[in-house]
């Protein structure tokens, strides 16, 4: 051997000893610091606590609102029409138009109508001569009992003279009749009391014989007047009647120029010029349909288990979509009669002016279902950890992950159907550093 390879011998063994005890080394250290790694690791563990914000979960109620929908309706509303027959000659207006009360809107043709009307004028004429005729018999009838009246208190007063003559004569004719027969006077004497006498009792039965004709008179008269006032009664109510047909004839005639009874605008045309208007198109054949449009109200149907959150009198917003806003009402009448299919209610509500809404219009308003209590946490402790939403309680001042079944939004609240319950404390906003088990400081 040379000395050349003895000393590569000798660095070869050399760097073999110092690998081995480089190896010795790392294998102890291998050993030794791992468990003085694990020893640090867990006395950390026991030490480091972590401050974070908690909250305590409780039930909140939540309002949700209920939309119901409805419409614009006018508060008067009639449908225009007439009673007399005749072809509509003219109408005056055109959906849309904004009309006054008393603007005239048709004109129906009432010729016939004239003709019947100036008929009724001569039959009232004639009623009201024969009332005058009957008048004046009555009149004339009255005279003449008046005239027979008068004849009987003259001839009764006639007769008491007469009474009186014939007392005379008769004791005048006893006296001649005694002394002719005694010689005293001559027979001429007695033949002169004698006529006397006769005379007299002529006069006084021809005065009774007027006072019984007189009486008669009298009750001719009175025949007469009766006859004549029923005449007049009779009469008058041939006035009555003609009168009657003509203020009836005048009325349709009136029917006849069809006038807006209320301001308000034309919302429907039903019939044009040339059409039968009246009974012969069917009694009652619309025209035109006129709405008010000052006054409107939004009708709409509520159900029964909402009823109890609406009462008369009370302020609601109505939003009209034909206008992009809402506009204010007070609700005027709780219709106390429910559809029986539907057990909903008709809500009456009298919308505050507004020029630009109009019967026919839709709109919707919201009213609030019965309030429900339910679990709700902040959505700043909901995170996702492996794709499962939960959160982080605190249970004996360590941080646990629990999955939480979630439900609906109310701002920044979440509704949790599962996984909590009223009275957990859970971490707000948990930052990287909290882990399932990390202690929090309390």
């Amino acid at each position: 051997m040379t000395k050349l390879s003895q000393k590569k011998g000798l660095i070869g063994l050399t760097s073999l000893i110092i690998v081995l005890a480089g190896g010795g080394m790392w294998g102890l250290n291998a050993v030794l610091k791992p468990n003085q790694v694990s020893s640090q690791t867990a006395q950390e563990t026991e030490t480091v606590e972590i401050a974070v914000e908690t909250t305590t979960v409780g039930y909140e109620t939540r309002r949700r609102d209920r939309v119901l929908t409805g419409s614009v309706t006018a508060e008067k509303s009639a449908t225009l029409t007439t009673r007399v027959n005749g072809i509509i000659e003219e109408i005056l207006v055109e959906e849309g138009d904004r009309v006054s009360k008393g603007d005239l809107i048709a004109k129906i043709d009432v010729r016939d109508l004239q003709a019947q009307t100036n008929q009724a004028q001569a039959n009232l004429s004639q009623a009201q001569s024969a009332v005058n005729s009957a008048r004046s018999a009555y009149l004339a009838a009255q005279s003449q009992k008046r005239q027979a009246q008068a004849q009987v208190q003259e001839a009764k007063g006639e007769l008491e003279e007469e009474k009186a003559e014939l007392n005379d004569a008769q004791l005048h004719q006893k006296r001649m009749k005694m002394l002719y027969e005694n010689g005293a006077v001559s027979e001429s004497r007695l033949d002169e009391a004698n006529a006397r006498l006769a005379s007299s009792q002529a006069r006084m039965e021809q005065i009774k014989a007027n006072i019984q004709q007189a009486k008669g008179a009298v009750e001719q008269a009175r025949s007469q007047m009766e006859q004549a006032q029923s005449s007049i009664e009779q009469a008058k109510s041939g006035v009555e009647a003609a009168q009657a047909t003509l203020q009836k004839s005048d009325a349709d005639l009136d029917y006849g120029q069809l006038k807006a009874p209320f301001n308000g605008i034309i919302t429907k045309k039903q019939t044009h010029e040339g059409a039968m208007a009246g009974a012969m198109a069917g009694f009652g054949q619309p025209i035109v349909t006129l709405e008010t449009v000052e006054d409107l109200e939004f009708t709409v149907s509520v159900p029964e288990s909402l009823l109890g959150e609406v009462a008369v009198g009370e302020r609601i917003a109505i939003e009209i979509g034909a206008i992009g806003r809402k506009i204010g009402g007070e609700i005027k009448q709780i219709v106390p009669n429910a559809d029986r299919k539907s057990r909903n209610f008709m809500i009456k509500i009298d919308l505050d002016r507004d020029n630009k809404i109009i019967p026919g219009m839709f709109g919707r308003i919201n009213l609030p279902t019965q309030e429900k209590a339910g679990l709700m946490i902040p959505e700043s402790a909901i995170i996702e950890r492996f794709g499962i939403t939960g959160v982080y309680r605190v249970v004996d001042n360590q941080a646990q992950f629990t999955t939480v079944t979630l439900g609906s939004q109310q701002g920044d609240q979440m509704q949790v159907h599962s996984g909590l319950e009223a009275g957990d404390t859970i971490i707000l906003n948990p930052s990287s550093e909290v882990k399932d088990g990390s202690a929090i400081a309390s």
